[in-house]
């Protein structure tokens, strides 16, 4: 699946663009990476009806505070057609970082290595929730099918 050249328009031509059928906002978050940094974030999110319902979320860092020079996240769901209500996750995240010149080689091993963690640990979330949240909907369900079937 292919992201629309109109969205990557949007993306890149912010906030001067506009898009019809894109949620987008702006939000701030911190996060410590060894010391605390302060991001200002662009998140657009557009749904895609070419063979059946896919999103594409795209996390782009107007500002960061340290350590990045560059930063964007891009997710897409896709339908599983092998199921009823099954989805793929794919997340791509790419970042330039820029570590302080004195200390360059080992924060950069650093830095990265608490990427990678931070990775692992958000992939690791990301499933647990969607688990959680597909075993909470299968067990509503099987509520229902029992109080339908008291009756």
């Amino acid at each position: 699946m292919e992201y629309d050249p109109d969205f990557w328009h949007y993306l890149l031509a912010f906030p001067e663009a506009t898009l019809p059928g894109v949620e987008s906002f702006v939000y701030w978050s911190k996060d410590k990476i060894r010391k605390p940094v302060v991001s200002i974030v662009h998140a657009c999110i557009q749904r895609v009806e070419k063979g059946g319902s896919s999103y594409f979320i795209a996390l782009k860092h107007i500002y960061d505070s340290h350590y990045y020079m560059a930063n964007a996240e891009f997710l897409t769901l896709v339908p599983d057609r092998g199921a009823k209500t099954g989805f793929f996750l794919v997340h791509s995240l790419r970042a330039r970082i820029d570590p302080p010149r004195k200390l360059r080689a080992v924060l950069l091993g650093k830095i990265k290595g608490a990427m990678r963690d931070e990775l692992v640990e958000l992939l690791q979330g990301t499933k647990d929730r969607l688990e959680a949240a597909r075993q909470g909907a299968e067990s509503s369900q099987g509520c229902r099918t029992a109080v339908i079937g008291h009756r």
